[in-house]
């Protein structure tokens, strides 16, 4: 049973955690809640709460995970740490948590950047822990500007074809989780993107929402959207 009646799909958007001064924050940077409501959804931000899991359910049709500054627990793959830095392992385990529950329940997430590497570790897979090319994956300060190209395959999200986008991360996917096929990218060889055969499940290593008027983006967002008007409960 819901929590409301609704007639357009509900988005949860799992804050990302970081720390200022003496608190202890939970964050949405606007321009993902923007995208979001731009592709016809309704963005609500979740807080980092373990035991709430289940509700989240109950409230939402489909799911966001965004990046963020703190790498993954590399014990949580099987490997020692020798790049990761900033780690928060309960909040690692709640995002994987409910990647695993958005599977039971058939409900569409994106993943974005860090939250890309989750649904992957999510389902078994592993990481570079630093990645080491020539290609700029690290350019913050270009987070708004396309810094390199993604060579996107024939996916079943994700049009074929090459792309500019912005990049923003120092790890990548490595070995891919159970069920996951990479659909796009970069110029070096790093995956920039992968879908699940089955799940309905999207993970992209750029920042989409950065990039409000590309035509990528808003199809990336409006696939979320999409799918989550089809588990769309009145």
């Amino acid at each position: 049973m819901t929590l409301f009646p609704r007639s357009q799909p509900v988005i949860g958007v799992l804050a990302a955690r970081m720390r200022s001064d003496l608190d202890l924050l939970d964050k949405v940077a606007t321009s993902y809640t923007d995208a979001i409501v731009l592709a016809g959804g309704l963005p609500i931000i979740l807080p980092n709460i373990s035991n709430c899991l289940e509700r989240f359910f109950e409230m939402v049709d489909g799911f966001l995970l965004i990046g963020g500054t703190q790498d993954i627990d590399p014990s949580l793959y099987g490997q020692p740490n020798t790049a990761s830095r900033d780690l928060d392992r309960t909040k690692d385990e709640i995002e994987m948590s409910l990647v695993r529950y958005a599977c039971e329940r058939n409900m569409p997430v994106l993943g974005i950047c860090r939250g890309m590497q989750i649904l992957n570790i999510a389902l078994g897979g592993t990481l570079v822990q630093d990645i080491v090319s020539s290609t700029n994956h690290l350019d913050y300060p270009r987070q708004n500007e396309p810094v390199h190209t993604v060579y996107l395959s024939a996916g079943r999200v994700l049009a074929h074809g090459a792309y500019p986008i912005n990049s923003i991360h120092h790890q990548a996917v490595a070995t891919l989780g159970d069920g996951l096929v990479a659909t796009g990218y970069s110029p070096d060889g790093v995956i920039e993107s992968i879908e699940h055969e089955r799940y309905a499940l999207l993970g992209v290593q750029w920042h989409p929402e950065c990039l409000p008027d590309s035509d990528l983006s808003q199809g990336i967002f409006s696939w979320l959207v999409s799918r989550a008007s089809a588990s769309l409960r009145p």
